[in-house]
């Protein structure tokens, strides 16, 4: 019975997830690629609707730039021809999405007057974890925040 409680224990929490799939009815990430968070498909999938859980890579503009910008020779014009090189070898679709999820992002997070990251919002702004890189701790966190609250 220990083995099986000890395999169980990483996955107590998704199956407390699945125990109650009403859950939040929105959650938004908010991070940069250097720190990503962790079990955001695991818990998309326990919530049935993975578009409840929204994911931004707030820095995905200045990732673009950093890359289209490296080791450029320091002759302008030769230099400006170099990036419109790479930006031709872009997936332009891809791109547009990444740059248009991380701008969201931007301005999700100001609307909501995060001041750090990573944040993940629960419900619209009912109640904010930040510094948390693992979505199911973020979850059990806001779980003890609402049984805290007065009903």
């Amino acid at each position: 019975m220990r083995v099986l409680a000890a395999w169980l224990l990483p996955w107590l929490p998704l199956i407390a997830l699945a125990a109650n799939p009403g859950g939040p009815a929105r959650i938004d990430i908010f991070t940069h690629m250097g720190e990503p968070v962790a079990n955001v498909a695991a818990t998309r999938q326990q919530l049935g609707d993975p578009s409840r859980v929204q994911y931004f890579a707030i820095d995905a503009q200045v990732q673009l730039d950093a890359a289209l910008s490296e080791e450029l020779p320091p002759d302008p014009e030769e230099a400006r021809e170099i990036v419109l090189e790479r930006i031709q070898r872009l997936d332009r679709s891809q791109l547009a999405r990444a740059l248009q999820e991380s701008y969201e992002g931007l301005l999700r997070a100001r609307r909501y007057g995060l001041d750090r990251i990573p944040a993940i919002v629960f419900d619209g702004g009912e109640s904010v974890v930040y510094g948390v890189t693992d979505l199911q701790a973020a979850l059990r966190l806001h779980r003890q925040h609402r049984k805290a609250q007065p009903k």
